[in-house]
């Protein structure tokens, strides 16, 4: 069975911060977007897979409200089915962002990946990057057969190549993935690129 996995980032936000300010004070943004309209244009897309082969797709301004889930509760053993709810930090209870997807165009079983860059952005000093995440996978709770994927996601990139792991992790930057199903021995992971050497 081909793994599935839908990513969700609303609100996607580079915050400026330092370490002297109170924990009640805001910082100004330094980049955002909620993509409630289609800023593809304002982004670079890259991609990778194991066969070579590009197998995403990326939707800007993707209503996710419109999205049904499933959820096993594993006490009572009771399926419900809802929408996808408004990500904690949309303006208003919007339902629109970003959809990632990677192996879902075509039946080969074979590991991808897609990262995205906000054009003309360079960020230096102090900041974080702040965003909202919903990653759905087959099966019920725990996840069904090839359920396992991960989002990926950080900071620090040229914004010129995919970031993601074939046989040996592959990027530059520093870059975080996490499953959404928690069916991995290792389910948070973390990756660093110095410039000099391959990823290991």
């Amino acid at each position: 069975m081909k793994t599935r996995l839908i990513l969700l980032t609303v609100g996607v936000c580079v915050m400026a911060s330092a370490a002297w300010l109170c924990a009640q004070a805001q910082p100004t943004p330094l980049f955002s977007d909620d993509f409630e309209t289609d800023t593809s244009a304002n982004w670079f897309v890259f991609d990778g897979s194991g066969s070579g082969t590009s197998d995403y797709t990326v939707e800007f301004s993707f209503n996710y409200g419109a999205v049904k889930y499933t959820f096993t509760n594993t006490v009572t053993h009771t399926v419900l089915t809802n929408t996808i709810p408004p990500a904690p930090n949309s303006s208003g209870g919007t339902t629109r962002g970003v959809k990632l997807t990677v192996n879902k165009n075509d039946d080969v079983a074979d590991t991808a990946g897609v990262s995205i860059y906000p054009k003309g952005q360079n960020f230096q000093g102090n900041y974080a990057l702040r965003f909202d995440l919903w990653i759905n996978y087959n099966g019920g709770a725990g996840g069904g057969s090839g359920s396992t994927e991960f989002a990926t996601f950080g900071i620090n990139h040229s914004g010129t190549v995919v970031n993601w792991t074939d046989l040996l992790p592959q990027g530059d930057g520093v870059w975080f993935a996490t499953t959404g199903e928690g069916g991995s021995t290792r389910d948070y992971r973390a990756y660093e690129f110095d410039g000099t050497q391959p990823m290991a």
